[in-house]
């Protein structure tokens, strides 16, 4: 099979982290592409932030880290936990070793990290065709074992297209990771997108469709999900963030797909976020969706079992923009964009209160979750690329160095994989050293 040149992969992957993800989960349908409503901020920003005056968020972001100011009740009560401020005092350099890299033989993007590996994809994008394989794959003890088969649904696109995997995860047993379907020929544009959620065993074999936008909306393309955020698994469903119609407007919801029965699909809305604590699952409601321009909002936790909610009182113009998790643990991560302020928190399930913060520079999130080990950087956003790995266990933190662009780090079992640009211009442009 011919192949392009390019290593779109990874070009689509930065052009729709453009994006800067809103907490404004309604977006106006409109006959050609969403558009944000006068009323309604789109669900997806343009990393040029423009919905609050440049001068106020200049000032935000000379604001001293103040933790009860961006967090204004936890269920009710004050916000409690130690807090670590990495923008006065960096932690010390990460002291590993690298042992591996991404670029060893075939030229790999990594998407995600889990307890039986990485998944990764080739970086070079396969010639468009109608219903196109996936090249995804596992990478383990430095050896990439590509899935063998691709078994696609029934409903597919019309137009050729070639899969570019984003962001994926490894939990419960399962890769699960979502596809952009692309036309390599025509520029991405980062406000929309066609994609499939695919899934296969973490012993390989055969990756499986289990949903597609076109499947669930029947359109050529939704408004594009939370840049570098994942579907997760349990034993028996996929969770992935998707967009609905409601009326004249995109609704973000999270869709719920049986593995077995990819038919049987449920539409949780609103929810963004989900993520798999062992086999619960979590995810997030913008209980009062106030908007980017507003202050104060308050946002909800929930699960799919009958846990309590976490009610989360933000203000300052802090809001949740990102959650992590792993069999044992969850991070909840707050922002505001705007002023590239950021609070990271690590939360007990068992106290139903968060333990711990962190608080960063940075307009965007990047972020893995494994076996109690937290690797987070900016993603492609546009303030600093310092990255950090956090023991949760120990509270403790390291800084990974910086990679501005691609500050896109992994937690593995035992260890880190570490994103950078290799010396010498040819392909892969970005390459993951791998150490522990």
């Amino acid at each position: 099979m011919n192949r392009s040149s390019l290593p779109y992969a990874l070009i689509a992957a930065l052009v729709l982290t453009g994006c800067t993800t809103s907490v404004d989960s309604r977006v106006e349908k409109g006959t050609d592409s969403p558009v944000a409503s006068d009323s309604q901020v789109a669900s997806q920003q343009t990393s040029e932030v423009d919905f609050r005056d440049p001068e106020q968020c200049a000032a935000f972001a000379d604001k001293p880290a103040d933790l009860a100011k961006a967090v204004v009740a936890v269920n009710g009560s004050p916000v409690s936990g130690t807090i670590h401020d990495f923008t006065a005092d960096r932690p010390a350099d990460w002291s590993g070793e690298f042992s591996a890299s991404s670029a060893d033989g075939q030229r790999l993007q990594f998407i995600g990290a889990g307890a039986d590996g990485v998944v990764a994809s080739l970086q070079i994008l396969a010639e468009p065709r109608p219903a196109p394989p996936s090249n995804a794959g596992l990478w383990q003890a430095g050896v990439f074992k590509p899935f063998e088969n691709t078994e696609l649904l029934s409903e597919q696109l019309p137009e050729a297209a070639a899969p570019a995997a984003l962001a994926g995860s490894l939990n419960n047993g399962r890769a699960t990771w979502i596809e952009q379907l692309v036309d390599p020929k025509q520029p991405p544009f980062a406000g929309e997108m066609a994609w499939r959620i695919m899934t296969a065993d973490s012993a390989g074999g055969t990756a499986r469709e289990v949903t597609s936008s076109w499947v669930l909306t029947g359109e050529q393309t939704v408004p594009a999900p939370t840049p570098w955020f994942a579907p997760v698994a349990t034993s028996s469903h996929v969770f992935a963030e998707t967009y609905v119609h409601e009326g004249d407007t995109w609704t973000q919801a999270v869709v719920k797909a049986q593995v077995d029965d990819p038919s049987k699909v449920e539409i949780i809305k609103p929810a963004r976020l989900p993520v798999a604590v062992g086999e619960q699952v979590a995810w997030v409601e913008d209980t009062t969706n106030n908007g980017l321009d507003a202050d104060r909002d308050v946002f909800t936790i929930r699960w799919n079992d009958s846990s309590d909610p976490v009610k989360l009182e933000l203000a300052d113009y802090f809001k949740v923009q990102w959650l992590a998790a792993d069999a044992n643990n969850l991070i909840v991560t707050l922002q505001d964009r705007c002023s590239a302020r950021t609070w990271t928190g690590a939360f007990d399930r068992g106290s139903n209160s968060f333990k711990s913060w962190g608080y960063t520079r940075a307009d965007g999130v990047a972020a893995s979750l494994t076996a109690g080990v937290y690797a987070w950087g900016n993603g492609s956003g546009n303030v600093n690329g310092d990255m950090y790995v956090w023991d949760l266990a120990a509270d403790t933190a390291q800084y990974l160095g910086s990679t501005p662009g691609f500050s896109v780090p992994f937690a593995l079992t035992e260890g880190i994989a570490k994103p950078g640009f290799p010396e010498h211009s040819e392909v892969p442009l970005v390459a993951w050293q791998v150490g522990k």
